[in-house]
């Protein structure tokens, strides 16, 4: 699949990356796959083996109480998590 290229005044450009960066959003993006995923919800989770451990603990205890509450998720986050 070839990656699409966005211009920012194309109607599949993200709102979201208007509103949020203004001026400063990207004026082109590349992309691949479905862009209707742009337009969900979403939620990063962001941690580093460089971190404190208390950090990455807490951040994986966010993650399990964010998978108990989103039932639209058919995949456990244990199962998600690098072994």
């Amino acid at each position: 699949m070839p990656p699409i290229a966005l211009d920012s005044a194309d109607a599949c450009y993200p709102a979201k990356c208007r509103e949020r960066m203004g001026g400063d959003a990207p004026a082109r993006l590349s992309a691949l796959g479905n862009l209707d995923l742009l337009a969900l919800p979403k939620t990063a989770i962001f941690c580093s083996a460089r971190c404190p451990g208390h950090v990455i603990l807490t951040a994986y205890d966010q993650a399990e109480r964010l998978t108990q509450r989103l039932t639209k998720w058919s995949v456990p986050f244990s199962t998600l998590r690098k072994a």
